[in-house]
Formats: C-alpha cells, sequence, structure tokens
C-alpha cells in the first residue's frame, strides 16, 4: 500500500543493542490520514495516526505491539533504545519495561503535554518501574508474560472489561483476584473507583504498575490466604480456567474469607456452552487448564456462604434446538389429477392455478420452518464467549 503524502519525512528511530549483533531497528512515521487504532506495516517500517505523537491513555494498535514483542523475542537485546518520548513509543517503553530489559530515552526533549489525567497518570508512573539486570548468559525464555504482552489486545480486554465496571459502583474496596496486566484496574480507575490487585506473573505486574495502579506481586491464593473480611468486592476474571478443581474450590472458599459480610464477589470465565470458546480462544492460553461450567462454580460457591444473585447464561432467549440426525425432506408432491381444460389452457400460457399456488406455499412453510429449526441450533454461536456470575456473602 502506497504512504499518503501527509506522511511525516522524519521517523522515530527504535534502535535495539546487542553485543557483536547488528539488529534491525524500527521506523515510525506517523500520517493524519490514519485512524487511532490504523497501522500499516512494511517491514520494520510502521505508519501509525498522528494521534500518537500525543501522550494518550490509549493502548498501541495490537499488531504493533504483537510485532515488537516477537522481535524482543527473536533478537534478545541487552537494550532497546528510544529516539524520543511520544504516545507510541510510551506503550512499547512500558512493553519493555514489563519484560525486564533495559531501555533509555535518547531525546531531552519535553514529550507534548498528556492529552488528561489518565495519560499523565500512565506518563507518571514510568519512572516507578524498576528492570531487574539480566544475569551474565541468561536466557530470554518465552514465558507467560511473553503471551500476556504480545498475544493479547490489551483495547479489546478494555473494551470487555468495562462492561463489567457497573457491578462495582456501590463498592469501596475492590481487590482484583489474578489481576494480569491490570486492565480491570484501569477501567474501575477511569470510573473513579478505588481498586487494588495481586498478581504472581512478574512482567504483568510491572505493566500493571506502569499504568499506576496498585498490584501485589504475589500468589493470589497465598495473598487471599492472609486476607479476612477486608474487601466489600472481588472480581475475579479468568483465574478458574487456569486452576484444578481442588484449587478452585480453595479459591472460592477464601475469596469468600476475604469479603466483608454481604460483599461482592464476580466471576468471569470461559462459558463451555459457547462454541466460540471451545474453538477459538481457550486454547490459546498456554496456562489453561479446564472448562468450568458455572452450575459447578455456583455449587462450590454456596458451600462457601456465597449466594448467586446473578448467572448471564440465564436469559429467556437461550435454548439448545432440536436437531435431527437425518436430513430433512421437502414436502411430499400432491398426487397429479388430470387436468380441465381450463387447467391445460393456464398451463399452455405459463400460468399458475390455484392448486399450483397451495403446493407452492406449502413448501414455502415447510422450508420456513427448516430455517427455523437450523436457526435454533446456529444461534449458539452468538451465545457470548464468557459466563458472568455474581456472589453475596451472607450477612453476619
Amino acid at each position: 500500500m502506497e504512504l499518503p503524502s501527509t506522511q511525516s519525512l522524519m521517523p522515530v528511530v527504535v534502535r535495539f543493542e546487542r553485543l557483536a549483533a547488528q539488529i534491525p531497528p524500527f521506523h515510525l512515521y506517523f500520517d493524519d490520514r490514519l485512524q487511532a487504532q490504523d497501522c500499516l506495516i512494511a517491514g520494520n517500517t510502521l505508519t501509525l495516526s498522528t494521534c500518537w505523537q500525543e501522550i494518550q491513555a490509549v493502548f498501541l494498535p495490537f499488531k504493533v505491539i504483537e510485532k515488537f514483542v516477537n522481535h524482543l523475542m527473536a533478537y534478545k537485546p541487552d537494550a532497546v533504545v528510544f529516539e524520543c518520548l511520544c504516545g507510541a513509543t510510551l506503550d512499547l517503553i512500558r512493553v519493555t519495561l514489563a519484560m525486564g530489559v533495559a531501555m533509555r530515552v535518547e531525546s531531552e526533549q519535553d514529550p507534548l503535554a498528556p492529552t488528561d489525567e489518565h495519560a499523565q497518570r500512565w506518563l507518571s508512573s514510568l519512572k516507578n518501574i524498576s528492570t531487574e539486570k539480566r544475569q551474565s548468559g541468561q536466557k530470554n525464555e518465552w514465558n507467560y508474560g511473553v503471551y500476556a504482552l504480545g498475544m493479547r489486545d490489551h483495547n479489546l480486554l478494555l473494551r470487555m472489561q468495562q462492561q463489567h465496571v457497573a457491578y462495582f459502583e456501590q463498592s469501596k474496596k475492590i481487590l482484583d483476584v489474578g489481576c494480569g496486566t491490570g486492565v480491570m484496574l484501569e477501567a474501575l480507575c477511569r470510573a473513579g473507583l478505588h481498586a487494588q490487585g495481586v498478581e504472581r506473573d512478574p512482567a504483568a505486574v510491572r505493566f500493571a504498575r506502569s499504568l499506576g495502579h496498585q498490584v501485589h506481586h504475589a500468589d493470589a491464593l497465598d495473598f487471599l490466604e492472609q486476607s479476612s473480611a477486608i474487601y466489600d468486592a472481588l472480581y475475579c476474571s479468568h483465574f478458574v480456567e487456569h486452576l484444578p478443581m481442588s484449587a478452585v474450590d480453595r479459591l472460592v472458599g477464601l475469596c469468600a474469607q476475604a469479603l466483608l459480610p454481604g460483599g461482592l464477589a464476580v466471576f468471569t470465565f470461559p462459558d463451555p456452552e459457547s462454541i466460540r470458546s471451545q474453538l477459538l480462544g481457550f486454547w490459546r492460553d498456554p496456562e489453561h487448564v479446564r472448562f468450568y461450567h458455572p452450575a459447578l462454580i455456583a455449587g462450590v460457591a454456596q458451600v462457601h456462604g456465597l449466594s448467586l444473585e446473578y448467572n448471564s447464561q440465564d436469559i429467556p432467549s437461550r435454548c439448545v434446538g432440536h436437531f435431527e440426525m437425518t436430513p430433512p425432506t421437502l414436502v411430499a408432491e400432491a398426487i397429479q389429477k388430470p387436468l380441465t381444460l381450463w387447467q391445460s389452457l393456464l398451463k399452455q400460457l405459463g400460468l399458475k392455478t390455484a392448486d399450483d399456488l397451495q403446493a407452492l406455499q406449502a413448501q414455502v412453510a415447510h422450508q420456513q420452518k427448516l430455517i427455523e429449526q437450523l436457526w435454533q441450533v446456529n444461534q449458539t454461536w452468538a451465545w457470548e464467549d464468557n459466563v458472568v456470575l455474581i456472589f453475596r456473602k451472607h450477612a453476619a
């Protein structure tokens, strides 16, 4: 694709340094004809919208992050050098630091002013992130942080989890259990809600902290073990499917322990009745163990003193349609009677009789019935990928 003439003439260069190795740099161009989430990629040349010259609280397009992380994993640089600080490089710097790679910004020129308070928070929080220096000979191995940062679209995740923010509008102290890279913490923060998270993966923790969120670096179950009647709301998103059944039972019990009486617990996880989850998404995650049916999680929660208030599966239009094992047949043709003189004349003229019309209407009605039966089966593809369960801890 030929780039428009309004492309910036001088690129922002991102270099990758490694002793005795030549690593291809990235060249970032900006074009005012592109939308915010548009990106043109040709080799290591990336062209973004001019809005990315500003410091904004928006995640870069996923394919930019994906390419950058793949570049880091392929060439294993000792450091990444950014020519300047701008909206585009800010997100790349955050990923670089999260993955434990050293970095520096060459230009001492101040970036454009942040576009809002959340962009200011993102910018200010970067200075609080420290990177662990690699020991001599330390390998840059593939790990869960690579998946969390380079194989998941944070803009998509933010849109998905923003739908859950309304559940916590009355909550004062919220814990995100297994918060990952802090996407839900970001959504809650933008809604003016105070929340903190707990996460065991160091790369995810660094990334979440670089957004300005309070995240405890610890195993979530061990952290909950030390918490008793502290929180009035818990959010547990896409965690249960990482655990065997015994650990799920422990998790739900510890969540109940950590809640104040009357507190809220929101669990969301892949719906085992979703065809799309079964076929398209579930096995992308390297740590997924198994699907859990919401009825099973609800039963475990009841044992631990949590009452189910909402199940996203419980909607009137959700039903499993009957599907015959044998193919459907058309309406049987009516036995042909001898044509009258009038009918013969109509046929010669290419016109239909009342009997012909009646037979056609029967065929149409039969085919409509088959379409409705097929749609009842086909609508299972429209079911949400994830299920949401909301529980309330029994009052004291």
